[in-house]
């Protein structure tokens, strides 16, 4: 993959974060597999930057619930600088 910003164009370029979950997607523990996917858009371009499923290590009771901690997860390890971010993903 290749491709750079187009010059000029970073005050119009949009980092999208979006996450998921399936609740109790994992038959065997009954935790939920969650995942994000961010990508970086300007000018009719578009880069993905990170994409990542990984269980869950709690049990949680609904699929907002889930969607929640894989959006944490997301902005944690990928989406915010270190200085903003704090604690274990």
């Amino acid at each position: 993959m290749t491709g750079s910003l187009p010059s000029g164009m970073l005050e119009h370029a949009v980092l999208s974060v979006w996450s998921g979950a399936d609740l109790a997607g994992d038959k065997s523990s009954s935790k939920s597999v969650g995942r994000y996917y961010i990508e970086l858009s300007c000018a009719g371009h578009v880069w993905p930057l990170a994409c990542s499923p990984k269980r869950q290590k709690s049990t949680t009771r609904s699929t907002a619930e889930s969607e929640t901690i894989s959006m944490q997860r997301a902005m944690r390890k990928e989406a915010l600088p270190p200085q903003y971010s704090s604690g274990q993903a």
